[in-house]
């Protein structure tokens, strides 16, 4: 529905009235002086069905069964006539995805304003990194647990200093830093890691015995795709990102 609508607006600008208990568009007709009307208190006679596409004007009987014919039959040079009124079709409701995307622009756009944005400068983020990975400024307590809070926002920040630190070597045709969701990843990254045995894989894990597990889950996944796969443990007992801000590289990199 939502895309004949579309497709019919294009053709002949923006509907009066949506029935939607009826799935017809109504519109003022194209090929007579429908709009002409208006101003007199004069109703629109073109419909448009939101299922099928068949139009037709109930006043002049001009009718047809897709838009493809109505666009045919007003020709490439018609354009629709500017209403002088406001159309009283309802505003549909936003989608659940524009929301998210609203959501996280916002989130994005106020970052620099707030507590995090020092956050990342003491963990060692370049305002390059954080612009480049999209990264924003959410509600302070989202309703998880504790651990998976720290887990996730460790693992995070050893992706984007491996990440920034690529990019400062000029590495990025041929390293990529891959941000596994924590010391549990989801079941479909331990697919990708199978599905793509092409890659060579060297795993950067956490001194700690959550670190160790890390490690053995990610790699049991890319050996059964068949793929190479080497893990390294940071000098000094540091995680990834300390090491790397303090000097230290992988030296087969």
């Amino acid at each position: 529905m939502e895309n004949i609508l579309s497709a019919a607006e294009e053709i002949l600008g923006t509907a009066v009235r949506v029935e939607d208990h009826r799935n017809w568009a109504i519109f003022w007709c194209p090929f007579h002086n429908d709009a002409s009307r208006e101003e007199e208190g004069g109703q629109p006679n073109f419909g448009v069905n939101l299922v099928n596409g068949y139009w037709k004007c109930l006043r002049c009987g001009a009718s047809g069964g897709s838009l493809k014919s109505l666009r045919t039959k007003l020709g490439q040079e018609w354009k629709p006539s500017v209403s002088v009124t406001t159309p009283t079709r309802p505003k549909r409701p936003p989608t659940q995805v524009q929301l998210l995307d609203e959501a996280v622009s916002e989130a994005r756009s106020c970052v620099q304003r707030s507590p995090a944005w020092n956050y990342l400068a003491e963990r060692g983020v370049t305002p390059y990194t954080a612009l480049v990975y999209g990264l924003g400024y959410g509600i302070p307590a989202p309703r998880v647990h504790r651990e998976i809070i720290d887990a996730a926002r460790q693992s995070m920040f050893d992706m984007l200093i491996t990440a920034q630190k690529i990019h400062q070597l000029g590495r990025e045709a041929d390293t990529v830093a891959v941000y596994t969701n924590g010391a549990s990843p989801s079941a479909k990254m331990h697919q990708w890691l199978r599905e793509h045995p092409q890659y060579e894989y060297l795993l950067l894990r956490d001194p700690d015995k959550a670190g160790v597990e890390w490690a053995q889950s990610v790699s049991a996944s890319i050996r059964h795709g068949g793929a190479k796969v080497r893990t390294l443990r940071p000098p000094d007992e540091l995680d990834p990102d300390e090491a790397i801000l303090s000097g230290w590289w992988p030296s087969i990199l």
